[in-house]
C-alpha cells in the first residue's frame, strides 16, 4: 500500500502546477487557502444550480420550440456542472482533512470519479452550446428556415 503525502495527492488532483502545496505541506497556510478554495466552490455551485433552476423554469414552458427546449436543456446540464463544483468543493475539505494514514482507495476511487463526472458534464455542455451556436447561426443567415428538432 502506498502511503502519500498531502501534497501528493494534490499534486495527483490538481496537476503538476503544484509546487507550492509541495512547499508549504504541513503548514497552515494550505489548509486555510484550501478550506477557503472549497467555501468558494461551495458558494458557486449553490449561486450557479439556483440560477440555471431560475433559467430551466423559464423556459421550460416553451419547449415546444428548438432554441427554448436547447436553452432549457443548457441550464440542465449547467445545474450538473454547478453540482460538480459543489462536489470539488466537498472533495477537498476531505482531502484537506485526511490524515497520512488514512487509506488512499477511497480517496482514488473518489477522485477518478469525480474527474470523469467534470469531464462529462463540461464536454456535455460544450456540445449544446455549440449545437445551440449553430441553429442561431443559421437562423441569423437565413431567417426563413425552419429547423427541425
Amino acid at each position: 500500500m502506498v502511503n502519500n503525502t498531502t501534497s501528493d495527492i494534490m499534486a495527483m488532483w490538481f496537476g503538476e502546477s503544484t509546487d507550492f502545496i509541495k512547499e508549504m505541506d504541513g503548514l497552515n497556510g494550505v489548509s486555510n487557502t484550501n478550506i477557503s478554495l472549497s467555501v468558494v466552490n461551495a458558494v458557486i455551485g449553490v449561486f450557479g444550480i439556483c440560477a440555471n433552476v431560475i433559467i430551466f423554469t423559464f423556459y421550460r414552458r416553451k419547449r415546444k420550440d428548438l432554441i427554448p427546449l436547447l436553452y432549457s436543456v443548457l441550464s440542465a446540464v449547467d445545474a450538473l456542472v454547478c453540482v460538480d463544483a459543489i462536489l470539488h468543493a466537498i472533495t477537498l475539505a476531505l482531502l484537506v482533512e485526511m490524515n497520512e494514514t488514512d487509506e488512499s482507495s477511497h480517496l482514488r476511487n473518489t477522485l477518478s470519479f469525480l474527474f470523469t463526472y467534470t469531464a462529462l458534464t463540461y464536454r456535455m455542455s460544450v456540445f449544446v452550446n455549440v449545437v445551440l451556436v449553430v441553429v442561431r447561426t443559421i437562423n441569423i443567415t437565413k431567417p426563413f428556415y425552419k429547423v427541425n428538432r
